[in-house]
């Protein structure tokens, strides 16, 4: 990884009864060759996670 700014931008969206919902997350540079990757995965609500 270059000096180049990196960005990690993560959204979550609530979509069960017991807050757990959908995390969207969206990382890398717009200018890097290999570009911005997307991920979606289930979680916990927030307040509840470690990380």
């Amino acid at each position: 990884m270059g000096s180049e700014t990196r960005y990690h931008n993560v959204i979550f969206v609530e979509t069960e009864s017991n807050g757990g919902g959908r995390i969207l997350q969206v990382e890398g540079s717009i200018g890097d060759a290999n570009g911005m990757t997307f991920s979606e995965k289930t979680g916990r609500k927030p307040e509840e996670s470690e990380t």
